[in-house]
């Protein structure tokens, strides 16, 4: 009852832990990819539940099969509506139960191998992947569930294969069938699940070499043999899995390994040593570097001091390894678990990262075996190697306790708050990376939501005037903004932005769709631009025949659940040509989806009505029409 009073104090130790840093989060608004995922597509709260519905591709142009977490949002949305702070609430007890696993993983193995004050070696591993800013990311921002519940379902595997063998060499059926529905669950959700069988693996052979005195190979074998259920089970849940996504994606992985890739990236820049160094990096000094972005363009691969840095990070696998195979380190074997579950995202394969050398979500998991690690570490015998008195053992561990928490929690402070919305978060980014594309192109549409149109023309022109002219991506922004300011000017930098894009909607053939999702801007940006520059004809030029033609051809990008606020303004267009029952008949018919959805954009009809009226006070007739009319708009 005393482990069972402990291991609850430490639960509750992380709840208030999680309750100090994270609360803001619940406020928070839907950001980045989360509009792209849920917000700008319909489908999830208006579709019935399919297989079809919840295994399509997370983004398109990706090979990305992630169902698991789609029906999640699917039962979110449909029993308790679609809100951030719902969102960021689910997202918030999922971290929660994610740092209590880390917590229980360690009191197990502290418990058994290092007894003394086990609670505490527990508290204080929760609390390290509590406070880590490297998971600021996942924890913060709703489309972190893909790595939340990998992470949640390849820890509850982890607990229950350790918790088994302990109290059992041989692990049961019953643990056996919970453990691949953890792996089967962790793959669905995100595909660093493939690398969870061999995590196991890892964790079965370190308990085995703990209590075995036998050599490594007469381990792995004793392992292997003893646990050949778990193990051809997970053989047999990696067949269907791979079943499932070959049924569900067009091919298994959307880029390719080239003869250029392995030449050039590999082999001349080193990058996934680079890659390994960032991780390392980020995992012991996360404090400063903690960022949404980091370029590629930020990272000299070629200069004798980097390489140099990513030598000794190649060393510091190799003696690792070392430390776990000779020297039958526990603590080596969880940091092989944790190098195992960022093995994916090294760059040994290309990588879709928008230019970056990594991502901290994707540590999500690794840091949790680093928390775990940590406390298995014999810090006694170290301290007896290096001659260090007790006494000042004491002191050196507090202060570097006290120092390294008072840092993870000042730099919680600072950067969770910047996750509110999408103008605060790429504010904040294209401050610290001021040449990256995709930083400078967020943050101009950050500003648009926000309304803050002369702060993204004055951004514009300070960029064209530095960089003589404007990318096709803040051109569009520029442009916009421009026209919600009534400047007619932003009606020729559209028609200039428009010129240069591809005209995918032209061509006459299969796959012209599927190519449009495959260019620097997506199909949805490009859609963008033509529903914008239809809206700048209708309501500057009053051309409503040349509104219609934009506003088509912005329609042929867009898939049926995107099309919500492009319906409106449709409806718009025809009640203003005089169709006004078959205007009233398309608003009525979407304003149902917009209610079930929780929307608001249904108002857009009666709002882009109403400038239009103001601009051209001869259209009586619509005008007079749209004054009757007008309260069934509302």
């Amino acid at each position: 009852m005393l482990k069972q009073q402990k291991i609850g104090l430490v639960f509750v130790g992380l709840l208030l832990l999680l309750a100090a840093f994270y609360y803001p989060a619940i406020h928070f608004e839907y950001v980045w990819d989360d509009t792209l995922l849920f917000v700008g597509k319909t489908s999830l709260l208006t579709q019935p539940l399919s297989w079809q519905l919840i295994s399509e591709p997370v983004l398109p142009g990706t090979t990305y099969f992630r169902p698991l977490v789609f029906l999640s949002w699917y039962l979110e949305f449909n029993w308790l509506g679609q809100s951030a702070t719902t969102s960021h609430i689910i997202g918030l007890i999922i971290f929660y139960i994610n740092c209590c696993l880390v917590a229980v993983l360690a009191y197990i193995l502290a418990a058994k191998f290092k007894p003394q004050h086990a609670a505490r070696w527990a508290l204080f591993a929760g609390g390290f992947y509590l406070l880590h800013p490297a998971l600021i990311e996942s924890s913060a921002w709703v489309s972190g569930r893909f790595d939340q519940l990998c992470t949640l379902f390849s820890l509850l595997a982890s607990v229950l294969l350790v918790k088994a063998q302990l109290q059992q060499q041989r692990i049961g059926f019953l643990s056996v069938f919970l453990i691949s529905v953890c792996v089967m669950c962790a793959l669905l959700s995100k595909e660093l699940g493939l690398v969870l069988p061999a995590i196991l693996l890892v964790l079965s052979f370190a308990l085995y070499q703990q209590t075995e005195n036998l050599s490594f190979v007469a381990t792995l074998k004793r392992c292997l043999l003893e646990q050949k259920v778990l193990w051809l089970s997970l053989m047999v849940v990696l067949v269907v899995y791979f079943a499932l996504r070959a049924h569900a994606m067009s091919s298994m992985y959307h880029a390719s390994m080239t003869a250029d890739y392995i030449q050039n990236t590999i082999i001349k820049d080193w990058l996934p040593l680079h890659t390994l160094l960032f991780y390392l990096q980020q995992t012991f000094i996360p404090f400063s570097s903690t960022n949404i972005l980091h370029p590629l363009d930020d990272w000299n691969f070629t200069g004798a001091i980097e390489r140099v840095k990513a030598i000794m990070a190649g060393l510091f696998v190799l003696w690792t390894f070392w430390q776990a195979v000779c020297k039958k380190s526990l603590a080596a074997w969880l940091s092989i678990a944790a190098l195992l579950s960022i093995a994916l995202v090294l760059n040994f394969i290309p990588m879709a990262t928008s230019g970056n050398i990594g991502h901290e979500r994707f540590m999500t998991l690794g840091i949790a075996f680093v928390a775990v690690a940590l406390v298995l570490v014999p810090y006694a015998r170290f301290a007896v190697y290096l001659k260090i008195q007790a006494h000042t053992q004491k002191v050196l561990a507090a202060l570097i306790l006290v120092g390294w928490f008072a840092m993870c929690a000042l730099t919680l402070k600072s950067i969770v708050p910047l996750w509110q919305s999408d103008y605060t978060l790429w504010s904040w980014t294209y401050k610290l990376h001021p040449n990256a594309a995709i930083a400078r192109y967020n943050y101009l549409y950050g500003a648009l939501e926000k309304r803050q149109f002369q702060e993204v023309i004055d951004e514009a022109e300070k960029y064209s005037a530095k960089h003589n002219g404007l990318e096709v991506a803040d051109q569009l922004a520029y442009a916009t903004a421009l026209l919600y300011l009534g400047k007619e000017e932003g009606l020729h930098y559209f028609e200039g932005a428009i010129y240069a894009l591809p005209k995918f909607h032209e061509l006459q053939t299969d796959n012209a769709r599927r190519q449009a999702d495959y260019f620097l801007l997506t199909a949805n940006q490009i859609a963008g631009a033509y529903n914008s520059y239809a809206m700048g004809q209708f309501l500057i030029n009053g051309d409503l025949q040349k509104a219609k033609q934009y506003l088509e051809i912005a329609e042929w990008y867009l898939h049926e659940d995107q099309k919500e606020v492009l319906n409106y303004q449709k409806a718009a267009l025809l009640f203003a040509s005089g169709e006004y029952e078959e205007a009233l008949r398309l608003y009525n018919a979407h304003k149902v989806i917009s209610s079930k959805i929780q929307s608001d954009s249904h108002t857009l009809m009666a709002q882009t009505l109403r400038t239009y009226c103001e601009k051209h006070a001869d259209k009586q007739d619509v005008c007079s029409n749209f004054e009757e009319k007008a309260i069934l708009m509302m």
